[in-house]
């Protein structure tokens, strides 16, 4: 008998996170092309750095755009968990991206170190300037609108382009008032530190979901015990934590109840289950299997017998 399925988190994005996804994609992309060939032109390798992070941001968020709209599908009948993990495969090619492109720029800032180029100092300060305008400003407005875990990426790879532009103007600076061109590799592989830094970040936080990790902050026996102390439960097993969604911590368990327990009761009972483990830790959805004694196959999973039961 299975019974005691809560299910609360929502699914869809308003329409108004799509658009700023969108107006922050178009300036973006055209910032990223402009950051190539000004960097190109002037010598600039922190600013060639900074494009480079750029141009990923701009996948990022057409990655959140793309997760936004599969979202907004919500669940079908062939796809009945909905398109949630959609959102976390784009933040996983989105951090793959960033490390790959972390090597590039550490590579071009170290060459440059040993085998230094002139820089034109205006052109690139004023260049960076646009950035850090553009960035800022795109993160701002992501930052206030409801979004997903993608979208949640695209933000911090935007604060980074922001803190990359400033580093950018940093080093025009240097160049314009002392000819210290070493400055400019020098940002760059600080840039090059805050890109490799939140692509592993992200790549982890991705692969925690993908691979159904037990949700941060959140521990099996803690839960079990949690289970255990509502009267009636007389021992839980087959219990399993993950996050189906960024921040959708749910679990799934065997509950075990007094053999002389009608349905109703047991569907009462579950219900008090579920409401405590939404006030202690946080799990909204649970999906429970009632039984009057332990299955077989109790060990699968982590299996806890109540105090009376045990002794």
């Amino acid at each position: 008998m299975s019974t005691g399925h809560a299910h609360q988190h929502a699914h869809g994005t308003p329409s108004s996170t799509a658009s700023v996804i969108t107006v922050a994609l178009v300036l973006n992309t055209v910032l990223a092309v402009g950051q190539v060939v000004a960097g190109a032109l002037f010598g600039s390798i922190a600013l060639i750095a900074d494009s480079a992070h750029q141009v990923v941001d701009v996948l990022g968020l057409g990655i959140a755009l793309v997760g936004v709209r599969l979202a907004s599908r919500g669940v079908t009948e062939r796809n009945t968990f909905g398109w949630a993990r959609a959102d976390v495969l784009g933040a996983l090619a989105s951090s793959t991206l960033l490390l790959v492109s972390t090597a590039w720029i550490t590579y071009e800032a170290i060459r440059r170190l040993t085998d230094p180029h002139g820089i034109e100092g205006w052109p690139v300060l004023v260049v960076a300037l646009v950035g850090l305008f553009v960035n800022a400003g795109s993160a701002v407005a992501l930052a206030r609108a409801e979004g997903s875990m993608a979208t949640r990426a695209a933000v911090v790879h935007l604060v980074g382009d922001a803190a990359g532009s400033a580093g950018v103007l940093v080093s025009a600076v240097a160049v314009i008032a002392a000819d210290a061109a070493w400055v400019d590799p020098l940002v760059a592989l600080a840039i090059a530190a805050w890109v490799g830094w939140t692509g592993w970040s992200l790549l982890r936080s991705s692969a925690r979901l993908l691979l159904d990790v037990v949700p941060v902050g959140l521990s099996a026996d803690a839960v079990a015990d949690t289970i255990l102390e509502v009267d009636g439960v007389v021992a839980v097993h087959h219990l399993h934590l993950w996050e189906p969604a960024p921040d959708d911590p749910s679990v799934s368990a065997h509950v075990v109840v007094d053999g002389d327990m009608v349905v109703h009761e047991s569907q009462a009972l579950l219900d008090l289950v579920r409401d405590r483990l939404h006030d202690v830790h946080g799990i909204a959805h649970a999906t429970f299997e009632v039984e009057c004694h332990p299955c077989e196959d109790a060990e699968h999973g982590v299996a806890r017998v109540g105090a009376d039961e045990g002794e």
